[in-house]
């Protein structure tokens, strides 16, 4: 029997959100473009992630989690293009009062490419690597079942605007939708893929597991998998060098669709600093 189908809760909803996000910035700006237009950055960025995730592995309702989350990116922009290589992980626990708490990891490594449009717009694509991990801990907890994950290798499209406001203040939104994802995610608790399990397979010292884990993964497009990822920063220049520092708000939708699946609403603010390591 095929599993049930889970559409993607809200899609209409996250398209709405994803065009009321950068409508306010498409006029032209009315000061003068006075923030970076090429350089080589280091941005480093800190803040505290708040998780809204449901797991029907585990549970039928949604719960909530905080806690820190990192963001570390190479940054080489010059007036045509810019490319980007970037690390972030979050680590939260959530914080209701159930007779089982859950800690997860959430994290990736991701590329894009951007070509500028015009004076404000820049538009391309990304590539990325990323995976989730939670585990359950308290009196209900079972070992057997605890660990939950989920991992995946996307490519999608992407794109950022910037408007400049004088005084070297400057807010950029940006968006990051995958149009095509290969994903693993165990139809288990534990880390075994079903193709491991069969008679004559299994191997209790896991040998050759890495293998099937990889290739129990699947194709997945919008209908299945989603990892949308939208954010809005406000920076102030300073420095002859153009340095930057100042807040960023970002917001994400993380779904796993199949017999088993898995959403988690991201809502995260941090202190980024941009450093121009071109003298």
């Amino acid at each position: 029997m095929a599993p049930p189908h889970y559409p993607i809760a809200g899609r209409p909803t996250l398209v709405a959100l994803s065009l009321s996000f950068f409508l306010p910035f498409l006029s032209p700006a009315q000061s003068a473009d006075n923030a970076p237009k090429k350089g080589h950055y280091i941005e480093f960025g800190i803040g505290y992630q708040f998780q809204r995730f449901k797991d029907v592995r585990h549970s039928s309702i949604y719960r909530n989690a905080g806690g820190v989350s990192y963001r570390l990116a190479y940054r080489a922009m010059n007036e045509k293009r810019q490319h980007v290589i970037g690390i972030n992980f979050a680590s939260t626990n959530s914080n209701q009062e159930f007779a089982s708490l859950i800690s997860n990891i959430l994290g990736g490594l991701y590329y894009e490419h951007l070509r500028k449009i015009n004076n404000h717009i820049w538009l391309g694509g990304y590539y990325d690597l990323g995976a989730f991990y939670g585990n359950r801990g308290g009196e209900w907890a079972n070992p057997e079942d605890n660990p939950t994950w989920g991992a995946w290798s996307s490519i999608g499209v992407s794109a950022s605007l910037r408007k400049n406001f004088g005084n070297g203040w400057s807010i950029d939104p940006s968006i990051r939708l995958p149009l095509l994802a290969y994903t693993v995610r165990p139809a288990y608790g534990f880390p075994y893929p079903e193709s491991f399990l069969q008679e004559g397979r299994f191997s209790f010292i896991e040998e050759g597991m890495t293998k099937e884990v990889i290739k129990s993964g699947k194709f997945q497009t919008l209908n299945n998998f989603m990892n949308l990822q939208l954010s809005c920063g406000l920076h102030k220049g300073f420095g002859n060098r153009r340095h930057q520092i100042g807040i960023q708000y970002q917001t994400g939708y993380l779904f796993f669709n199949g017999e088993k699946p898995f959403a988690d609403w991201q809502n995260q603010i941090s202190i980024i600093s941009k450093f121009n390591l071109k003298k």
